[in-house]
C-alpha cells in the first residue's frame, strides 16, 4: 500500500508531517484530506488564524509534491451557533480533474446532467424576473425623466408665483 505525506500549508506558515500515512491510491489521500477540511477550518479558527490560501499538499512516500488540495471556500470567523442551532451542512468539494474519470460512471453522469439541467432552469427564471424588474426600473426611469423634462419647459416664474400662492 503506498504511503504519502499530508501536509497543511499556507501563505507564512506550514505544518509539515513527517509521518506518511497508508492509503490505497492517490484518490484515497486527496478524498481523505477533503474530508478533513471542516473539521480543520474549525481547528484553525478557534486560533484565529487566517485561512487564506490554506491547502493541504499531498506528497509521495520520496518526498515528491503530488498534488495540492485547496480550501477553496473564503471562510470568514465568527462564533459558534449555539446548541440546537441549525447550520447548514459543509459542501463537499469537487473533485479534482484528474479523479473526475473515476466517478465517471453512467448513473453519475445522469445524475450530474440533471442536476446541472435543474440548476440552468433555476438560472433563467432568475433571468427572467431580473428581466422583468430592470423593464419596470426603466419605466418608471423614463416617467420621471418625463415629468421633469416637463418641470423644466415651464416658465421659472410660474413655477414661484405657483409656490408663492400657496403660501
Amino acid at each position: 500500500m503506498p504511503s504519502f505525506y499530508v501536509d497543511l500549508r499556507a501563505p507564512g506558515w506550514a505544518e509539515p508531517n513527517d509521518i506518511p500515512i497508508e492509503f490505497d491510491s492517490l484518490e484515497a489521500a486527496y478524498l481523505d484530506a477533503c474530508a478533513s477540511i471542516p473539521g480543520v477550518i474549525n481547528d484553525l479558527l478557534s486560533e484565529k488564524r487566517d485561512l487564506t490560501g490554506c491547502a493541504f499538499e499531498i506528497r509521495a512516500g520520496t518526498g515528491e509534491l503530488l498534488m495540492k488540495v485547496p480550501f477553496t471556500e473564503p471562510v470568514p470567523w465568527r462564533p459558534r451557533p449555539a446548541a440546537g442551532v441549525d447550520t447548514p451542512r459543509a459542501v463537499k468539494p469537487s473533485p479534482q480533474p484528474e479523479f473526475r474519470e473515476a466517478h465517471s460512471t453512467p448513473e453519475a453522469v445522469s445524475h450530474l446532467v440533471e442536476a446541472l439541467e435543474a440548476q440552468c432552469r433555476a438560472l433563467q427564471m432568475q433571468i427572467e424576473v431580473q428581466r422583468d424588474l430592470d423593464a419596470q426600473a426603466r419605466s418608471r426611469s423614463v416617467e420621471a425623466l418625463a415629468r421633469s423634462y416637463e418641470l423644466l419647459r415651464v416658465p421659472v416664474y410660474r413655477l414661484f408665483g405657483e409656490i408663492a400662492s400657496k403660501s
